[in-house]
C-alpha cells in the first residue's frame, strides 16, 4: 500500500497568522490532531499538532513544586497559562520542516521515517 492510498487530500488548515485560540477552536471541532499551516496564498508554511499546543500550556516541573499543592496546582497553572497563550500567534509553535514522505512512498517507509 501507498501514502497516497491512505492520505488525507483535504488536510484541515489553519493560516500562519492564527492565535492559539483559533487553532484550539479549529482543533476541537476538525476532530484533528494536526494542522497543516498555510500562508496567504495557501503555501504550505509548516505543522501543527494539538500536543504542541497542550506542551505549551503545560505547568513545569518546577511550577508545580513551586505552588506545593500537587495536582490541584497542576491545574491551575495549566488553566493560567491557556488562558494567557489564547491570544499569542500560533507561529512559534509550528513546526516548520517536517518530515515528509511521497505519495508514492510504500506506507511502511512513511511508518519508519523519522
Amino acid at each position: 500500500m501507498k501514502v497516497q492510498d491512505c492520505v488525507n487530500l483535504n488536510p484541515t488548515r489553519i493560516r500562519a497568522g492564527a492565535t492559539i485560540l483559533q487553532a484550539a477552536e479549529v482543533l476541537s471541532t476538525s476532530q484533528a490532531s494536526d494542522l497543516m499551516v498555510v500562508d496567504d496564498d495557501n503555501n504550505f508554511v509548516g505543522v501543527l499538532s494539538e500536543g504542541d499546543l497542550i506542551r505549551a500550556a503545560l505547568p513545569r516541573f518546577e511550577e508545580v513544586l513551586a505552588q506545593g499543592e500537587g495536582l490541584s496546582a497542576a491545574r491551575a497553572i495549566f488553566e493560567e497559562k491557556g488562558s494567557n497563550l489564547a491570544s499569542k500567534p500560533i507561529a512559534p509553535h509550528v513546526i516548520k520542516n517536517p518530515i515528509t514522505v511521497a505519495p508514492g512512498d510504500d506506507v511502511l517507509v512513511a511508518a519508519t521515517t523519522r
